[in-house]
């Protein structure tokens, strides 16, 4: 029972899946931090302040997740699948503020509702998006892990 357990950790640590939510945990920690640097550094407001953070997370999700989570560089084209990838953090993005209009401005919830939402929902159509669109291998290289 216990090395079954172990094979089962072993496996999830070595999963896409995995090495997905690592590079999101990381990605979230990068574009918070350059957020509250620039929220203490400028007079700004917190939307702008927003944006310009997404547009360096955006960056260095990118690379990250080309590299590390869907590991197969080369046999992928860096110009479209980069566009792919703006394409769905600006669906994630756009789907994040339609959320937080209605739900949280338009009907009154709680603004938990949206971290509930952004932390659950979004991931998992970030994963699906990359997995099966923005760095799909075509032909014999694919790989299905």
């Amino acid at each position: 029972m216990k090395a079954n357990l172990e094979k089962k950790i072993y496996f999830f640590l070595k999963s896409r899946l995995f090495r997905f939510l690592v590079v999101g945990f990381i990605n979230t920690v990068f574009h918070n931090g350059i957020y509250y640097v620039l929220m203490n550094s400028n007079s700004w407001a917190s939307t702008k302040n927003n944006f310009v953070a997404f547009i360096f997370s955006v960056q260095f999700a990118y690379w990250a997740h080309r590299y590390v989570t869907f590991s197969n560089p080369n046999q992928i084209s860096t110009r479209a699948s980069f566009i792919k990838f703006v394409i769905q953090a600006i669906t994630n993005i756009s789907l994040s503020s339609l959320f937080s209009y209605v739900v949280v401005d338009s009907l009154g919830y709680t603004y938990h509702y949206l971290i509930i939402f952004n932390v659950s929902v979004l991931p998992f159509i970030s994963f699906t998006m990359m997995k099966f669109w923005v760095f799909k291998v075509k032909g014999p290289h694919a790989s299905v892990e």
